[in-house]
């Protein structure tokens, strides 16, 4: 949340707070979670790692005090392979959609967002499509059709 005091823009210190502690938290998790996380990608589980990530963006909703209201999710069926597209006024639209998503879901990022140390590596495991930007035809090669980690029933958001 930002606000505007005297024509300079200045941010709200509890929104400022909540985001230090969302910060913390999610370091705590992914060096909490370090094992696991090895132990899911040794042994090939990566519904377990999902589930994981759901629900850190879960408790982010609830700590950042974001209300997320949702219609025509009860014609969704699930298994139903469908396209998502946030329209990204914030850097939180591509993660609390795929909270809302019934089913699994993969996702189609910025390249550059695997290269977050233990993150990456897991996102990469479980099948999210990494998309290079750079230039008019960087994000073409991509994925011609279904990307190949969105297995049957998954959703590329």
């Amino acid at each position: 949340i930002r606000l505007r005091r005297r024509n300079r823009l200045c941010y709200n210190r509890r929104t400022s707070m909540r985001t230090v502690v969302l910060v913390l938290f999610y370091i705590l998790v992914v060096v909490a979670c370090l094992p696991f996380i090895l132990f899911c990608m040794l042994a090939g589980l990566r519904e377990p790692l999902i589930a994981v990530g759901l629900w850190a963006m879960r408790v982010s909703r609830r700590v950042l005090r974001i209300e997320v209201r949702t219609s025509g999710l009860e014609g969704l069926e699930p298994g139903t392979p469908r396209i998502f597209m946030p329209n990204h006024l914030s850097f939180l639209d591509g993660p609390m959609v795929m909270t809302l998503i019934p089913g699994v879901a993969r996702v189609i990022l910025k390249k550059s967002v695997l290269r977050i140390p233990i993150v990456g590596l897991g996102m990469r495991f479980v099948g999210f499509v990494p998309v290079d930007r750079k230039g008019a035809e960087g994000g073409k090669g991509a994925s011609p059709g279904r990307p190949p980690s969105c297995g049957r029933g998954a959703t590329p958001t």
